[in-house]
């Protein structure tokens, strides 16, 4: 009902105009369209009083396009719509980046009257496949360049990622400004400033090592839905590493062990085990060992090489090598596997004898004068119990020493000491001048009475 009135209005307006002479005029300002790609463009175009005047649409190189309600150009996507009789709008379904541009709608009064309107076309992100880096393989110390090669409108900016390898949960993201070196974990990359577009789309790897290899991820975004990714490969080829868990391991006759070897090398290539400088025969009938290769991923640069023997014997006792090579070189490493059974056999043990050696004791036995000092003794073997105050051992090829004389005269009793043989140490040149020293001093006393 409110379509229908407005279209009355519009041709009670029409008629005024006619009447009366009023020239016909634009009733929207002039405005910008931006529409993305795909989506259909819509340009406005309001006539007041158009009376028997006629409206054209023009494209930027001045292409008829339309006539009143007609097509004119034979491209099935533009049409005009009008939602109201002063209604002239042009539509573009679909459109096109190439769309983009002005647009005139004219009034074919004299002179002419115009109004234009400027049509923006954003482009989404696209990455362009045959100029940009599908995988890349390179030796250590080499330089790697990856190359993501983008479009769309506006430019679109170009970030980095590199994603989880082995034992990583999330991707890494490199924050990196163009032009600039930058060191992040073991890698060191750079932003191509100028190449092929935008600045990023280039990501440099100097000096590549096997802890740079793995999937590379390029996003590009413009603030166009959607942003678009692209992962590239990068193989790093390195010589063998070869890595043994244990070097040693041991097991009893008649039963079976497996031997692990690790080797981390990119490609890989020939793996295989040694027993005492002789490869395995893997033929033999019964069976006796079995080699297994297995990795944690197909891409997996570590590998483990495994051999079961199986029922051992005297013979199988001895040194395992684990050999592997590849195009850039090679490595190996040897293991012992020894009889189990030299572990359970019991023990000897043989204690050290003990040596019993009586400590210094103090002699009282002397009295003493005015202004003279407490004189101290010490018993060791080979000294005699006389007047000297010294209780010691006897000299005749006795080894140890006589208990020491418990009589009423000495109020101090030595204790005895327990010592292991080889902890004395320098005593015997101690124990000999302290007792020198105490002889002659008790001599000096005597005589002095």
């Amino acid at each position: 009902m409110q379509d229908y009135r407005m279209i009355q209005v519009g041709f009670v307006i029409a008629s005024i105009a006619g009447v009366f002479g009023v020239e016909p005029s634009f009733d929207v300002p002039v405005i910008n369209v931006t529409v993305q790609e795909g989506d259909m463009a819509v340009l406005p175009c309001s006539v007041d009083f158009l009376g028997e005047h006629k409206v054209v649409w023009t494209d930027q190189w001045s292409t008829l396009l339309t006539l009143d309600d007609r097509r004119i150009i034979d491209d099935p996507r533009i049409s005009i719509e009008r939602p109201y009789t002063r209604d002239w709008n042009l539509h573009i379904r679909k459109a096109l980046y190439g769309d983009r541009g002005q647009y005139t709608c004219q009034i074919n009064t004299n002179p002419v009257k115009t109004k234009t309107v400027m049509l923006f076309v954003l482009v989404p992100s696209k990455i362009v496949d045959h100029l940009s880096t599908r995988d890349a393989t390179a030796k250590e110390g080499e330089t790697v360049t990856l190359v993501c090669n983008v479009t769309g409108v506006p430019t679109p900016e170009v970030t980095w990622y590199k994603l989880p390898n082995e034992g990583l949960q999330t991707r890494e993201r490199l924050d990196l400004e163009p032009g600039i070196f930058s060191d992040i974990g073991a890698c060191a990359y750079t932003l191509q400033q100028t190449g092929i577009g935008t600045a990023g789309e280039v990501l440099i790897i100097h000096n590549v090592s096997r802890y740079c290899d793995g999937s590379y991820e390029c996003v590009a975004y413009n603030n166009v839905d959607p942003a678009v990714t692209r992962k590239i490969k990068v193989f790093v080829e390195f010589a063998p590493e070869v890595t043994l868990p244990t070097k040693r391991i041991g097991q009893l006759s008649g039963r079976e062990t497996i031997l692990d070897c690790e080797i981390t090398a990119y490609p890989h290539g020939l793996a295989y085990w040694m027993k005492d400088n002789d490869e395995i025969d893997l033929t033999r009938k019964e069976k006796k060992y079995e080699v297994e290769m297995y990795s944690g991923t197909e891409d997996s640069t570590k590998k483990t090489l495994s051999l079961r023997v199986k029922n051992i014997e005297h013979g199988d006792y001895g040194e395992y090598t684990c050999y592997a090579q590849n195009r850039i070189g090679r490595d190996q490493d040897s293991m012992i596997l020894y009889d189990y059974s030299i572990n359970t056999k019991p023990k000897t043990t043989t204690q050290q004898p003990r040596l019993i050696y009586p400590t210094p004791q103090i002699t009282n036995n002397i009295p003493l004068k005015p202004g003279q000092q407490q004189i101290f003794s010490v018993n060791g073997p080979g000294t005699s119990s006389g007047n000297t105050g010294f209780n010691g051992g006897d000299r005749k090829g006795s080894q140890h020493p006589r208990p020491v004389d418990k009589g009423p005269n000495n109020h101090y009793q030595p204790s005895e000491e327990t010592l292991p043989l080889g902890s004395r140490t320098g005593s015997t040149s101690v124990t000999s001048r302290v007792h020198v020293i105490g002889l002659i001093t008790s001599l000096f006393l005597t005589l002095l009475r």
